[in-house]
């Protein structure tokens, strides 16, 4: 998923190379750019919370059809992938993300932030859209996770992986942090095969 800026959803994963055992399902939520601007749209600033119903959406039907659900997200969709798993806990099995937003406010402060401030809800919800503060607040269930963190990565910045990871611990979860040199846009090509082989095995690919 991604889910923002009116950018259409790209297969961007090896993950899905050899998946014969699994199904790849590429959700298209409001706020992307798959069916255009009114599309967009409908998923910006304090409309946010469509492109997360979309996804929860998908969530209770594949939960519905009795399937193991994980959720997989890049960037902007990473941060709803890792609010969705919090929002419907028990219905999402493995959480996958790539240089996630785990603290929305720390971010926005970035000048990277400011300059797409009006992507994100308003202020007086953010912490309903924070990682970070949902974490702090989870009880029962929690998905296993892992984070996908690359240290030249200058598009997200002000996140502390460490962090979020020992909070997600504390609410119960289990987490690991597979860090790669790169960027934003992910490893190089020397790191490539070993981040996706890594992402593989935690979805169950070559379990």
């Amino acid at each position: 998923m991604h889910g923002g800026f009116g950018l259409s959803l790209q297969p961007v994963s090896g993950i899905s190379d050899r998946a014969d055992d699994l199904d790849m399902l590429f959700a298209h939520v409001r706020g992307g750019g798959e069916l255009g601007s009114g599309w967009a749209s409908a998923g910006r600033g304090q409309r946010k919370r469509q492109a997360l119903d979309d996804i929860g959406a998908v969530v209770r039907h594949e939960s519905a059809c009795r399937r193991t659900v994980s959720l997989m997200g890049t960037s902007h969709g990473g941060w709803l992938a890792l609010l969705c798993a919090l929002r419907h806990p028990s219905l999402i099995d493995r959480v996958c993300v790539t240089s996630p937003i785990t603290h929305l406010p720390a971010y926005l402060r970035s000048d990277m932030g400011r300059k797409h401030r009006a992507e994100f809800p308003p202020e007086d919800v953010l912490d309903q859209f924070d990682p970070m503060t949902r974490i702090a607040r989870a009880t029962g269930v929690v998905p296993d996770l892992m984070i996908v963190h690359g240290a030249a990565d200058t598009t997200v910045p002000n996140q502390d992986p460490e962090a979020f990871a020992a909070a997600w611990r504390r609410a119960g979860g289990r987490c690991r942090i597979v860090r790669h040199s790169g960027g934003h846009y992910g490893p190089t090509d020397g790191e490539a095969p070993r981040i996706v082989r890594e992402q593989r095995s935690f979805v169950g690919v070559d379990a």
